[in-house]
């Protein structure tokens, strides 16, 4: 391999890290139960996994995040869904050990298509919640297809 092509690569690398960071992505995951893999960002010990919209064992449509934490303590995260007009949304808090990943899910009543979901995350260095790290946001966005593969259109 050479030293160019390595620097392309991290060069690619970053602009999507970049990107995810300031919340310029847009994701259009497909149904069945399949995530997209989402980049996450260097800037914090807890990055995006993959993002993506889900079927519940019931058929109803849910919009799932999974977090990973490269940190090498247990932390804390909060996830925030909002939806497009306001009527969905959730607010979960789990405990990520350390090294590991953690997934959140949001069930949406009425779920949208061609609209965008609001993902923000805050991470947490500890249970009380008064050391927190750097926030991450995304937006998440599914087609009509999305929905209906997932028993939501």
């Amino acid at each position: 391999m050479t030293i160019d092509g390595g620097r392309r690569a991290g060069i690619r690398l970053v602009a999507a890290t970049l990107a995810l960071a300031l919340g310029a992505c847009s994701w259009l995951p497909f149904g069945g139960g399949k995530g997209k893999p989402v980049a996450a960002t260097s800037a914090s010990i807890v990055g995006f996994e993959q993002a993506g919209l889900f079927a519940t064992r019931d058929g109803r449509p849910e919009l799932g995040v999974t977090l990973a934490s490269a940190s090498a303590q247990t932390v804390w995260a909060q996830v925030r869904v909002r939806s497009p007009d306001g009527a969905d949304g959730c607010t979960s808090l789990k405990e990520i050990a350390p090294q590991a990943r953690q997934t959140f899910t949001c069930p949406l009543r009425r779920p949208m298509a061609d609209a965008d979901y609001k993902v923000e995350v805050t991470p947490f260095r500890d249970a009380t919640l008064s050391q927190p790290l750097a926030p991450l946001h995304t937006t998440l966005r599914f087609t009509p297809a999305d929905l209906k593969a997932t028993g939501g259109g």
